[in-house]
């Protein structure tokens, strides 16, 4: 579902003067960034990771409680240490998807709108027009889940593309010319 800022268009130029199959304009709802950032963490960590931290941390502060529990002396140090491990290892299973909430809501309050050119050899971005930029399809990684498409054209951007916001053949074109990688 996109916000009331949607526009498309088809066959119209691109803000440095050069001819694009498509353009269009949108804002993201909320459900659409907390997807697009969760994507972009299993992309730039992965669950593995989250889980080899998490197991470390339980298996260490175990360690540490079985220890203070069976020690005689019954050292405080392995008390704290051993709940400390608990604690850190449920902060890295429940930080990111927190974080990605609290991003989503933020940047859906703001409502900014996101300019997409799509050219037969790339595509322009910009939430401004005087912050335009263009990226080659073969450097554009992209995901896919379900009816969003999730692009990182440059090493610190993200777009994301919700069916919506294109028409079929400007969808199937995107596919097509990105091949995304599939998420669940």
């Amino acid at each position: 579902m996109l916000s009331e800022f949607h526009s498309f268009e088809a066959d119209c130029t691109a803000p440095d003067g050069g001819k694009c199959r498509w353009h269009t304009r949108y804002a993201l709802e909320e459900s659409e960034i907390r997807r697009a950032l969760t994507v972009s963490e299993r992309r730039r960590t992965g669950p593995v990771r989250t889980a080899v931290e998490c197991a470390i941390g339980v298996v260490v502060g175990a360690v540490c409680l079985v220890n203070y529990f069976t020690d005689v002396a019954r050292p405080t140090s392995t008390l704290v240490i051993g709940v400390l491990c608990l604690i850190l290892a449920a902060a890295a299973v429940l930080y990111s998807p927190l974080s990605v909430r609290r991003i989503a809501k933020n940047e859906a309050k703001q409502q900014k709108k996101i300019n997409l050119w799509i050219a037969e050899s790339g595509l322009g971005f910009g939430k401004k027009l005087e912050h335009y930029h263009e990226a080659a399809y073969e450097d554009v990684a992209a995901w896919q889940q379900d009816d969003l498409l999730v692009l990182f054209p440059a090493k610190n951007n993200l777009i994301a593309v919700p069916k919506a916001a294109v028409d079929e053949d400007c969808w199937a074109f995107l596919c097509e010319k990105l091949t995304p990688r599939t998420l669940r």
